[in-house]
């Protein structure tokens, strides 16, 4: 019997092996334009599959799917999980030649309505095939917790590859070409063509999809997407993700709670909220599959991606570790114009140790970086963070740290300059730990930094700081409101700190200072002048200083200013920084990434220590001095210098 039962597991070992030598790693072929292509077909080259979901099934470790050019409407869903030695690989075989929708073409009969270019259809529920976005409201979160908000469905409609608008009434749509409008409980849709010649002889797509690129099974790993261009989602607006299974975090390229994936070089644009999740998407139950822990979500490399004209967020993640964001391109996100939370270029909670680099993250209507809720261990560098609305960088709830390296801000832009939403390079608020080392700050319409208490909420079981902000080797330039605000000390504001920085420019009013500290709206700290008032007098009775060196307390109104004098004299910040004359010297050519600047200006005339753990500048080049130039940028510069900043294909030029 022992002989029988050793031959056994010998022979079943025997079989094991030489199933592995015959399942072997393949190139399995997508091309459905192929007159002979059917998802019954083997899968080689001369016998294609039909569809990329079909080969999303079949796939295993170490296989490529290589698509052929085309368009395909449809909602891939891998199956399995390739390895850390043999990955599985989808590739677009001509980048950015096949395109993945999530719509369908719609070419039932269209009623003119004798009033223009306004036209209307009746659809049959089967063309959605289950799911019908125009019968799913917006979910709506505070402040837009409004009637008119929840109104709004997640359709889409595409007329000739244009987004057209959802408008409220029928009055609206008359007055608006490229917009349409749905009655409740009706299946009958209105369009306000931009063209007479529509809809004859248009293509009209509708999105029918919540997803477009993503597993149903959570946690699959070792899995890349390259060389796509993915689009048309109508997914939901991610309303309290974190306990919500309708509402979870769904881009529409999508890696459901994975690890280890790669995104490069696709196109990612109009969802009808998310681009890319990373992420977890709730903390819920999901497809029948529980939530991964946090430590085995990530450690994703999202690269040399475009992300654009998503409605709400470029790229989000909730609980994910290592992510790595290099290289992208994220653009003209929050295309919905969505005022509330959710919404940047890249909104990440639960951050840790990953990395944003090397982005050109420009024109969000919204935050271009929010990071929410942790963001320990994390960096930010070399990004160039150009004309997005609200600010730059949005830092709240977290201890750290994080550090902000060698990044270029500029131009990010508010309508409420006194709020938190006012257009700052850097605004934290119940957030420490932050490291601001070597940055460009340049005419953003809020502060080059600041940060601030808001509420009364626990932070790893304390209440919220605003502590431990390190604000050096940085350039301000030009900053509207003024150049740096922290919050009066106090024991939630604790050891900040700036030095080493060189101011030009800024301020609203020359006169009255560049620098202030901020109030704080919580019961514990009012929402008024006094506590910094009373702050102020001591350390004015404690430091001796002259009438002229004291702050004007009286002539305070919004924004108590302090002058460069009174910041040094009063607090102890910037002692070795500079303040130089105002000079018009400088500039930034926006659209053509430039920066310019002379001699004259006195940017490049002053030298600091180099900070520990900063080795290179914001093109990567080696720093191998000990003492450094303030900002980005480091380099042996003349007379006049030069900068591209985008793309960054050349080191810093003179």
């Amino acid at each position: 019997m022992i002989k029988f039962k050793f031959i056994q597991i010998l022979m079943i070992s025997m079989l094991m092996s030489l199933g592995g030598a015959i399942v072997q790693a393949r190139d399995i072929y997508v091309d459905q334009n192929a007159s002979n292509s059917s998802d019954s077909n083997s899968g080689v080259k001369s016998n294609p599959l039909k569809t990329i979901s079909k080969a999303a099934q079949i796939a295993i470790p170490g296989d490529r799917v290589i698509v052929k050019d085309g368009v395909y409407r449809e909602w891939v869903k891998p199956q399995n999980s390739g390895t850390k030695e043999k990955p599985i690989v989808y590739l677009a075989e001509n980048r950015h030649k096949v395109i993945i929708k999530g719509s369908k073409i719609y070419k039932d009969k269209w009623i003119n309505e004798g009033q223009g270019n306004i036209y209307s259809t009746q659809y049959d529920e089967s063309f959605f095939e289950g799911y019908n976005p125009f019968n799913i409201n917006r979910a709506a979160k505070f402040p837009d917790f409004v009637d008119w908000v929840t109104r709004y469905s997640l359709a889409q409609i595409f007329v000739e590859g244009q987004l057209y608008s959802q408008v409220l009434d029928l009055d609206a749509l008359k007055s608006l070409p490229q917009s349409w409008f749905k009655k409740e409980n009706e299946n009958r849709i209105y369009i306000h063509f931009s063209n007479p010649a529509f809809p004859k002889e248009a293509v009209i797509e509708m999105s029918v999809r919540p997803r477009v690129f993503a597993p149903i099974k959570r946690g699959l790993g070792y899995i890349e997407v390259k060389g796509f261009i993915i689009e048309h989602c109508s997914n939901q607006y991610p309303k309290n993700f974190w306990e919500s299974i309708e509402n979870a975090q769904a881009g529409a390229l999508g890696c459901a709670s994975g690890h280890h994936w790669v995104i490069e070089d696709n196109i990612v644009r109009f969802a009808n909220t998310i681009g890319i999740d990373c992420g977890s998407e709730t903390s819920k139950e999901l497809y029948g599959y529980p939530t991964p822990p946090v430590a085995s979500v990530g450690y994703h490399t999202i690269r040399n991606n475009v992300i654009e004209l998503n409605g709400c967020t470029g790229i989000t993640g909730w609980n994910h570790t290592g992510t790595k964001v290099l290289g992208n391109v994220i653009r003209k996100n929050n295309a919905l114009g969505i005022m509330s939370w959710e919404t940047a270029g890249i909104k990440f909670h639960g951050f840790y140790n990953g990395s944003i680099e090397d982005n050109l993250i420009e024109q969000n209507d919204t935050w271009g970086i929010w990071l929410d809720n942790v963001y320990k261990g994390s960096v930010i560098k070399a990004n160039l963070i150009i004309d997005n609305l609200w600010g730059g960088i949005f830092l709240e709830m977290g201890n750290g740290p994080l550090d902000v390296i060698n990044n270029v801000i500029a131009y990010n832009i508010s309508g409420n300059e006194a709020g938190h939403r006012g257009g700052h390079g850097i605004y934290g608020h119940d957030a420490s730990g932050v490291n601001v080392y070597h940055n460009m700050f340049y005419c953003n319409s809020g502060f080059g930094v600041t940060s601030r208490i808001v509420a009364d909420r626990l932070v790893a079981g304390r209440p919220a700081e605003a502590s431990r902000w390190n604000v050096k080797n940085n350039l301000f330039i030009g900053n509207k409101l003024g150049n740096i605000a922290f919050s009066v000390p106090s024991d939630r504001s604790v050891d900040n700190f700036s030095d080493c920085n060189i101011f030009l420019n800024g301020g609203i009013k020359e006169n009255t200072g560049f620098f202030s500290l901020n109030t704080a709206i919580t019961p514990t700290l009012k929402n008024d002048f006094n506590f910094i008032e009373d702050y102020l007098r001591k350390r004015i009775i404690s430091k001796g200083l002259s009438r002229d060196e004291c702050p004007n307390v009286i002539g305070w109104s919004n924004i108590p200013y302090l002058t460069f004098k009174q910041w040094k004299a009063v607090l102890g910040h910037d002692l070795n920084s500079k303040l130089l004359p105002r000079n018009n010297s400088t500039t930034i050519r926006q659209r053509l990434y430039q920066f310019q600047s002379s001699k004259e200006a006195g940017i490049f005339s002053h030298r600091f220590k180099k900070i520990e753990g900063v080795e290179s500048d914001y093109f990567g080049n080696k720093t191998d001095s000990q003492n450094v130039y303030a900002g980005p940028f480091q380099g042996d510069f003349e007379d006049h210098i030069m900068i591209n900043m985008w793309p960054k294909i050349t080191n810093a030029s003179q």
